[in-house]
């Protein structure tokens, strides 16, 4: 059951052929229980997909292909593609294009609608699944935010008492200290991202936790010496490294800025040398 729960929080719609459809399948009555339980998370079950509904205060962003978060034109793009949807059965991608006005981007979210099987090829054209459109824009509610926060964020500063019991029934291994909680998901099943990582991006990131607090002038430098040490740095521009380098540390919840210097939070003690 556990792993089933870790894995629709990565993959809150899972579709029949990913490999872990199965498994959640076959634990669903538990699992549903879980969920509704401890997060008032509907899960439902169909022949196609399997779909864990989460509302929560999360800042998680919708990813693109290439795992890159959606910009707000995306965003926009994606909620008109939705609303556009709902209406309509059938479709083609050059008829929903036009239909939003979509740009450049549209690959992004059209791609996004067919990954997550609201949109399915047949002779040419698209089928959309409005059920599942409907269920995933009901409005959200407001109970249990703290433990929906807990298996949504990478770390959650509170001084609430946190339900240790079933997040260790989940899998996780829970770390609390007096500033805040964080999850420990031995297995990985539970985020599609994880920190540290192998990317350029991430590796820099953990190297110049060990150099805040910082300006942006000082972390560039802090790059730039990198860059002159490792070749593969020289791809991307310094500016831009750091950059990427600094929103890994922010959506891992490790540091957060105020005007040009960047802060490390309590949270990334735990990965400073």
């Amino acid at each position: 059951m556990n792993e089933g729960i870790r894995l629709l929080l990565a993959n809150p719609l899972l579709t029949s052929d990913h490999d872990g459809f199965d498994l959640v399948v076959r634990n669903a009555q538990e699992i549903r229980t879980w969920f509704e339980e401890h997060c008032g998370w509907p899960l439902y079950v169909e022949k196609r997909y399997v779909l864990l509904r989460k509302t929560s205060n999360s800042k998680a962003p919708a990813l693109t292909a290439e795992n890159k978060p959606f910009d707000r034109r995306r965003y926009e793009l994606l909620c008109l593609a939705l609303a556009e949807l709902q209406h309509t059965p059938v479709t083609t991608k050059a008829v929903l294009q036009n239909r939003v006005q979509g740009d450049e981007t549209f690959d992004d979210v059209f791609e996004f609608l067919e990954r997550h099987a609201i949109l399915r090829p047949y002779e040419g054209k698209y089928l959309v699944d409005r059920e599942l459109i409907s269920r995933l824009t009901r409005k959200a509610d407001k109970e249990k935010e703290l433990m929906r926060a807990l298996v949504d964020e990478p770390v959650v500063y509170t001084n609430q008492r946190v339900p240790k019991e079933p997040l260790e029934e989940a899998g996780f291994v829970v770390e609390q200290r007096k500033e805040g909680v964080l999850l420990v998901d031995p297995e990985g099943l539970a985020t599609q991202e994880r920190f540290p990582g192998d990317g350029h991006a991430e590796t820099v990131a953990l190297a110049l936790l060990n150099r805040l607090p910082a300006t942006t002038q000082e972390l560039h430098d802090d790059v730039r010496t990198l860059s002159q040490k490792y070749r593969a740095y020289r791809e991307t521009s310094v500016e831009e490294l750091t950059q990427a380098a600094i929103d890994v540390l922010t959506r891992f919840g490790l540091v957060e800025q105020e005007g040009h210097t960047t802060k490390a939070l309590p949270a990334a003690a735990r990965y400073r040398a």
